[in-house]
């Protein structure tokens, strides 16, 4: 028989529901059963879901029982409470449904095969998503490049000729498909620079938007968290680890790909991918429509310094999560760069051009100043050898101890003369024997690019 309330003479009914089914008991470790009042012919408002909902501990007592404090409870017309023969309330319906778990940031690790040298001729997909710090999903897409042509050359490396994709999907026809696996996700791969390009220019080629997405590299990652080995690529790694999978398979290297951000997480005892960039120093890149910004990692020393007490009070260069402060000149060489690359609009000025960079860019590091000289297409180079083009002559301002032991401004200068001294004996020696060979500086460097010069004066373009 369903026991009677002590709500008044309107008639509501009620129901007990013993505190283990409900879990919203508080700590007081009662296994008594409360009252939750149902919706009677009167049209009162239910008290049970608000303190469902809100999962609160406010109980008085009627008769004896245990009972939440009707006026702070509501019921949600949307999920209506169904009672069982016995009196009690039907909570299947309610499990799993009634609330909302915070959703945890997963991580989208892909990787790209592509038909031929074009960035926008993808050709296989596989992508395994995280949820730090396991796979939850993997999938794999064969993909009909938009030009029918593969080179031998690649062929040769992953294995998949024309033949395997002629009934494939286009790469238009299951965009929605692959967004939905990448959406709210950050972006992981093994030299993730190449895999962002290949997202940002297929999506091109099929005019199709991407919203701005985060990428993270796991080669960056292995550099920092194995630096003792001497090769960081998807191969050396998982012989490293012990990871046995196929090479050049998308799904497999991205599944590999995986498989090393995993083991640093562990090694490291990282909780989240954001304690796993910190305590590396990470920095995300990102992908857009139109262009890729690379993601890249903050020297150690700056780290350091970073997390130091200063004595006195300083201007900061860097925040406490690497970034360069608003007034840096490396923000606004970054703002400058972002410029020059919208300008590009997609083509690749500096394509097939092999580049030796002496000094630095635009106010970036060596490290900004090599990325955005590959986003423009140019093959960075350490050296100069047959393949180089042009000598790009920046700016040599950076006096750090490590230039020179002493530590000494004259020692680092004497060092850059000789330096710069033997450079030029290499460059007249390599022209003498004919080989075409041009030095830049900054400004003619920016003069060759769209909008280059206005974008440094910080003029309208």
């Amino acid at each position: 028989m369903r026991p009677s309330t002590s709500g008044g003479s309107c008639g509501c009914s009620s129901a007990i529901v013993p505190s283990s089914l409900s879990g919203f008991h508080g700590s007081s470790g009662l296994d008594q059963p409360r009252a939750i009042q149902g919706t009677g012919t009167c049209g009162s408002r239910s008290s049970s879901s608000r303190g469902l909902q809100q999962g609160r501990s406010d109980f008085g007592t009627s008769n004896g029982v245990l009972a939440p404090d009707s006026s702070r409870l509501t019921r949600s017309p949307s999920m209506p409470v169904s009672y069982r023969p016995s009196g009690r309330p039907d909570c299947s319906r309610l499990a799993g449904r009634q609330f909302k778990v915070p959703r945890m940031q997963t991580i989208a690790v892909l990787d790209f095969e592509t038909a031929n040298h074009q960035a926008n001729s993808a050709c296989q997909l596989g992508i395994a998503i995280l949820e730090p710090w396991r796979i939850v999903r993997q999938k794999k897409w064969m993909i009909r490049p938009g030009r029918l042509y593969f080179s031998p050359r690649c062929v040769a490396v992953h294995g998949i000729c024309a033949s395997d994709v002629l009934d494939s999907p286009t790469w238009d026809a299951i965009w929605s498909e692959v967004y939905e696996w990448l959406d709210g996700s950050v972006l992981v791969a093994h030299n993730a620079g190449f895999d962002a390009n290949v997202l940002m220019s297929t999506c091109m080629h099929y005019e199709l938007a991407i919203p701005p997405m985060d990428v993270l590299c796991t080669r960056l990652l292995a550099k920092r968290a194995w630096p003792q080995l001497r090769s960081h690529s998807l191969a050396s790694m998982a012989e490293h680890l012990a990871i046995e999978f196929k090479h050049h398979d998308a799904l497999e290297d991205a599944k590999a790909s995986a498989a090393i951000l995993i083991q640093a997480a562990m090694d490291s005892g990282a909780g989240s991918l954001e304690q796993l960039e910190e305590q590396f120093g990470l920095v995300r890149g990102r992908v857009w429509s139109d262009r890729v910004r690379h993601p890249r990692t903050v020297r150690r020393s700056r780290i350091e310094k970073v997390e130091e007490s200063p004595t006195r009070v300083e201007p900061r260069r860097f925040r406490r999560d690497g970034g360069p402060l608003e007034t840096d000149p490396m923000r606004r060489g970054r703002r400058i760069a972002d410029e020059i690359l919208t300008q590009c609009k997609g083509d690749l000025p500096m394509q097939g051009k092999h580049l030796v960079l002496v000094g630095t860019l635009l106010g970036l590091d060596r490290e900004d100043s090599a990325a955005f000289l590959s986003q423009l297409g140019a093959k960075v180079q350490t050296d100069i050898n047959l393949q180089t083009h042009y000598v790009i002559q920046g700016n040599l301002q950076e006096t750090d101890s490590q230039s020179d032991p002493t530590g000494s401004l004259a020692g680092f200068a004497q060092a850059l003369a000789g330096m710069t001294a033997r450079r030029e004996r290499d460059i007249q020696d390599r022209r003498s024997e004919g080989q075409s060979l041009t030095i830049l500086s900054q400004r003619q460097l920016l003069a060759m690019l769209p909008s280059g010069i206005q974008a440094a004066r910080g003029e309208e373009p």
